[in-house]
């Protein structure tokens, strides 16, 4: 049985926040920090949101490419209708339907769309330089996980505005102190420490809301 990422199907293939070390210019990397870590608390409540749905496709993870406005397969998964239809990794997606897209949102939105009884997708790609049509039907892939995304939300929503305003007070602590004796090398150790204990939540939570976007295929 294969257990595949609701995350990887949509290709949030990893979030880069900027992370500077606490200590030398602290105002300035205060203001980073916090921009950084309220980056990374959003993320995680709109990756809940936007999946709390049944998710619905055809069973690939894309990779869009602005250039050639071409969504190539990095994936295809078994036992879907993908694999069904014969798509192969290194296919790239230049049609549905007739339509040609510029976004992940927008493509996805049409594979939803076409999931009724009796409709096809009509899905024109390249492979090996070649132009072929391919026919697929879109099918529920994950059921609804609402109510598990709204327990998970607000877990999210409650230790992270804690775990945040305790990071920020550390960090206006140390900067007030504005002092390299021990005591001011004290409160920036523990600024430092409230910063990595954000963090270390951060990931936690990633793989949380990870398993709890997993789905399986046998």
């Amino acid at each position: 049985m294969k257990r595949v990422s609701f995350l990887a199907m949509v290709l949030i293939l990893g979030m880069a926040f900027f992370i500077p070390a606490f200590g030398a210019d602290m105002e300035t990397t205060a203001g980073d920090l916090n921009t950084s870590m309220r980056a990374g608390f959003d993320s995680l409540a709109l990756m809940i949101k936007d999946q709390a749905g049944p998710f619905i496709g055809i069973g690939v993870a894309l990779q869009f490419d602005e250039e050639s406005n071409q969504f190539e397969i990095m994936e295809v998964l078994t036992n879907t209708p993908a694999e069904i239809a014969g798509m192969q990794k290194g296919d790239k997606i230049t049609t549905i339907n007739g339509k040609t897209f510029l976004s992940q949102e927008e493509l996805a939105k049409e594979i939803r769309a076409s999931a009724v009884p009796g409709r096809k997708l009509k899905i024109e790609l390249i492979r090996d330089n070649s132009n072929m049509i391919i026919e697929s039907k879109a099918r529920v892939l994950r059921e609804d996980k609402t109510y598990e995304a709204q327990a998970l939300l607000e877990r999210v929503e409650k230790e992270g505005t804690k775990i945040l305003q305790e990071a920020d007070l550390a960090m206006d602590l140390a900067i007030a102190s504005s002092s390299n004796n021990e005591d001011g090398k004290k409160l920036i150790s523990d600024a430092n420490e409230k910063i990595n204990n954000f963090w270390e939540w951060y990931l936690g939570i990633r793989k949380k809301v990870d398993d709890l976007f997993t789905f399986s295929f046998p």
